[in-house]
């Protein structure tokens, strides 16, 4: 409560790094996020092409339910960025038109949907590579650190949507629980 008083603190970012100092002097630089976002995003293998890299910021004070259900909210609202980011690569330059946007988005979940070819082709070279599964619902690889490990773990299985996530990859969390670790500190 000495930090935040008022209770109003609220998550707006991943810490990319932290600097130990005061203006012009930096007694220690730190890169925390940073780094490992880069790795991805300079690696084709890691991020093929048109896949894209969403942050979940958190309020680690917050119980790992809630904030399993805070990141259920989240991929919902990266999923609409995800597919209309993915239809607009589709159309192209047509992806102005507003009609024809909407059509090649309601033929992710419709198939069989009068859309143009380069859509139908784009949801199903996502299937193919399962991005996207059967239904058109996107599937996320969720890549986790420390307790976002255990927020992650609690969504796919506490939650149950195993069937949404590609891969699920943890970073230093603690699975088994931190006492191991606190007893060799």
């Amino acid at each position: 409560e000495a930090i935040d008083p008022l209770g109003k603190a609220r998550p707006t970012g991943i810490l990319e790094e932290f600097v130990i100092g005061w203006q012009c002097l930096s007694l220690y630089h730190f890169p925390v996020y940073k780094e490992l976002i880069g790795v991805f995003e300079n690696d084709p293998v890691r991020l093929p092409r048109g896949a894209m890299i969403f942050l979940f910021s958190y309020d680690w004070r917050l119980d790992n339910r809630v904030l399993a259900i805070q990141l259920a909210k989240k991929l919902a609202n990266y999923e609409k960025d995800y597919l209309e980011f993915q239809a607009r690569l589709a159309l192209g330059r047509q992806a102005q038109n507003q009609q024809l946007l909407r059509q090649c988005l309601d033929g992710v979940k419709k198939p069989g949907y009068d859309i143009p070819k380069t859509c139908l082709a784009r949801w199903k070279r996502l299937r193919e590579t399962g991005a996207l599964d059967p239904d058109g619902n996107v599937r996320f690889t969720l890549v986790a650190h420390s307790m976002g490990g255990l927020v992650a773990r609690y969504f796919v299985d506490g939650l149950g949507y195993k069937g949404r996530i590609n891969k699920l990859i943890l970073l230093g969390s603690p699975n088994l629980g931190t006492m191991g670790a606190l007893r060799e500190i």
